[in-house]
């Protein structure tokens, strides 16, 4: 990682959680920005955005997955900034994966916790005992569940936490979908949207107040795949009126009758009275009516 340049006074930030649990507490992301912010301002960095993922941060192959730190950091080499991170664990967990991408990494970093631009040996130093705190944490829960397991404690059955995962999984995604159909109602009720930047729809959604599920605001990055959800359900809705107007136009179907409208029999008419047919006798005669 070079730092050859001077220290800029401009910066990117990037926050991440580890998981979409942590992202449902609307805070989080926020409490991780407001540290940037803050720094930004007491140092007087130019921010000119924060960018953000929801993803593990021991994933050996998060240097190539994120797609918030990939832009992070290509945004801050074009402006040529400085990359603004809480702490270093916020970039990975996992040494591997941060010493593979810090090889390649040509921008300079700056941690809010410790106050001070880290270069690629500082930062694996950080990642690298945030990594054992991780793994001792997970050796000491392991170790007291054993404890109490032997103890004869009961924990939840597998299938109860199953069922409400199950449950919790179909609560979000009713209400992805609503989101989604009310992105695609924005996009339909301009042409205009359909042509918009991510950023620019992101803005124009906060707008209207459409949040995330999660109830936070979108970015250019979240409203990513929403918008590939909405542009869908716009094709799927647009094929079925198509589908109608060509019912529509189809001619009638050979082979059905058409039907043939019913007249009403005539009354045969009335037998002639006794009178009347002598009458009819009478007019017979070529004199009747001469006298």
């Amino acid at each position: 990682m070079s730092t050859s340049k001077d220290r800029p006074s401009i910066a990117v930030g990037y926050i991440r959680l580890s998981t979409e649990k942590q992202a449902q507490d609307d805070t989080e992301f926020e409490k991780q920005a407001a540290r940037i912010r803050k720094a930004c301002a007491s140092r007087r960095f130019t921010l000119l955005g924060i960018y953000e993922d929801t993803a593990s941060g021991a994933d050996p192959l998060g240097g190539v997955r994120r797609d918030g730190l990939i832009e992070a950091v290509a945004r801050a080499r074009a402006e040529g900034a400085l990359l603004i991170i809480p702490e270093p664990t916020r970039l990975f967990r996992n040494v591997e994966a941060a010493r593979d991408f810090l090889k390649t990494l040509d921008v300079p970093v700056f941690s809010v916790k410790d106050g001070r631009f880290m270069k690629a040996p500082a930062l694996l130093r950080a990642i690298t005992r945030g990594e054992e705190v991780v793994h001792n944490i997970r050796k000491g829960t392991s170790e007291a569940l054993s404890t109490k397991k032997a103890d004869g404690v009961e924990f939840s059955d597998t299938s109860v936490r199953k069922k409400a995962a199950q449950a919790s999984a179909k609560a979000r995604s009713e209400k992805s979908e609503a989101i989604v159909i009310r992105v695609a109602n924005i996009l339909r009720s301009d042409p205009a949207y359909r042509d918009l930047s991510h950023k620019a729809l992101a803005d124009l959604l906060n707008r209207h107040r459409i949040l995330t599920g999660w109830k936070r605001p979108w970015t250019q990055n979240s409203v990513r795949d929403v918008r590939r959800k909405a542009e869908e359900f716009i094709a799927m809705q647009d094929e079925i009126d198509n589908m109608d107007d060509d019912l529509e136009a189809l001619p009638a179907v050979q082979g059905v009758s058409t039907p043939v409208p019913v007249v009403e029999a005539t009354k045969p008419p009335a037998e002639p009275t006794e009178e009347e047919l002598v009458l009819m006798e009478l007019q017979k005669n070529p004199n009747f009516g001469v006298f």
